[in-house]
């Protein structure tokens, strides 16, 4: 539990101060927190992480975490804390080492047998990112026959897994598989998702899973989600204003692109999106309404209109914060 609060601590940038572990004591590396405070990167390019910014201590946490893995390479806390300490960084090949070691030193660990996939994503292997987050949640789906139901590890951790498998699976272009994760997704956090205020951004992945695969027929037949479900309505009506742009009705996605800009001004300032909830829901339904007015340009035939709003759509989403799976 104290290496757990450790990680949480510096990843969650409390300005963790680290003490470098006594000559062959591995195990017990210790951190003091002293004051509050930003962690670990300057700069990582697009990949940008609001708690992995600057930080002083940055050096010392690396250099803290590779002693420990020089003396004992399979310590599961460092391998795992090096991963978070590097994914968002631009190097993040500094880990693939830790990546490769905890594919099998926990097999019956969840979490630790789907963190690979952190690192295998940034460098390009989406087969073993979809390997490892497979891994992670079969461990998961036998740890939870004897849990307890929906406790938070099993709405959390097991949930991430599904979200990043299917996320894995549409970068590889498996379709049947994204789509199979991304429904157990929604079943499990649907009922559950007033609890934390990124989970209807969670429970709309296979409606993106539509999108990614180009099946708009297959939207235009989603029923509207719940009235009480802001994110989900205005994700419901993006969605739906792709793809009719894309079948040429142009009338009838500038009417969901309407109601798309209504839904947005009704989310409120809480509500946040993807797996970690590092990122405004606004944010991301603004890159989502300069998709879709893109969308329409195109189909209109105005294509400078288009290109421009598809300008406006990567700076905005070059701003979107770092998260696993990206938002």
């Amino acid at each position: 539990m104290k290496a757990e609060v450790w990680c949480l601590a510096l990843l969650a940038g409390m300005g963790a101060a680290c003490r470098a572990p006594a000559s062959g004591d591995a195990n017990q590396a210790a951190v003091t927190e002293t004051r509050p405070g930003p962690s670990l990167f300057t700069g990582i390019g697009t990949h940008h992480h609001p708690i992995m910014t600057s930080n002083a201590d940055a050096p010392r946490i690396l250099e803290v975490l590779e002693s420990v893995l020089r003396r004992a390479p399979n310590h599961a806390g460092a391998n795992h804390y090096y991963i978070h300490s590097v994914e968002a960084s631009r190097a993040p090949e500094r880990a693939l080492p830790s990546a490769e070691r905890l594919k099998t030193l926990a097999p019956a660990a969840g979490h630790l047998a789907h963190m690979p996939a952190h690192i295998l994503a940034r460098t390009g292997d989406h087969e073993g990112a979809a390997r490892a987050n497979l891994a992670g949640a079969e461990a998961d789906r036998t740890y939870l026959k004897s849990a307890p139901p929906d406790t938070f590890y099993g709405l959390a951790y097991y949930s991430h897994n599904l979200h990043f498998l299917s996320d894995s699976n549409m970068m590889r272009g498996r379709f049947a598989d994204a789509r199979q994760s991304a429904a157990e997704l929604a079943g499990r956090l649907t009922p559950h998702a007033n609890m934390m205020p990124m989970i209807e951004s969670m429970v709309v992945t296979p409606t993106s899973v539509l999108l990614r695969f180009g099946r708009y027929d297959d939207i235009l037949k989603e029923p509207a989600p719940p009235a009480d479900r802001p994110v989900m309505t205005a994700w419901w009506h993006f969605a739906r204003g792709v793809a009719l742009a894309r079948k040429d009705q142009v009338d009838q996605a500038m009417a969901e692109q309407t109601q798309l800009v209504a839904s947005i001004a009704r989310v409120p300032d809480s509500a946040l999106f993807g797996g970690t909830g590092l990122e405004s829901a606004r944010n991301v339904l603004d890159i989502a309404r300069l998709v879709l007015a893109a969308r329409v340009a195109a189909a209109r035939g105005t294509s400078d209109a288009a290109i421009a709003f598809w300008r406006q759509a990567v700076a905005s989403a070059d701003r979107v914060a770092y998260d696993e799976p990206p938002v």
